[in-house]
């Protein structure tokens, strides 16, 4: 108030990380599911962002309609795999539908799997 500038504060941040994270951290997203495969459908899986046997068996099939988190995941691995789901709504309409066809076509159908 008197003209001077006062001292800055230092405010530490949960979003800013502290340590880089290991090299074998593995993948957010596969992190994501196995939280989401645990607490919904209590699988029981270790969440280690590996895409693995565990992870797949314990991956429920989704349909046309189903709404949630795990549909919310998979709209979001679209994208990331550069299939555009037509927005992540979690609801699996006819955008992720078209774009799961798309990786599956595109990875040998392996994707289309999880979808039926």
């Amino acid at each position: 108030m008197n003209g001077t500038t006062p001292p800055a504060i230092q405010v530490e941040s949960e979003v800013i990380v502290k340590d880089t994270p290991s090299k074998d951290s593995g993948n957010q997203t596969i992190k994501s599911i196995q939280k989401t495969l645990n607490s919904r459908y209590n699988a029981k899986i270790d969440v280690d962002g590996i895409w693995g046997h565990q992870t797949k068996a314990a991956s429920p099939n989704v349909r046309e309609g189903a709404k949630g988190n795990i549909t919310y995941i998979l709209q979001d691995a679209l994208y990331l795999e550069v299939q555009n789901p037509h927005g992540i709504d979690g609801i699996l309409g006819s955008g992720t539908e078209i774009a799961v066809k798309g990786i599956s076509k595109a990875q040998g159908n392996t994707f289309r799997r999880y979808c039926r």
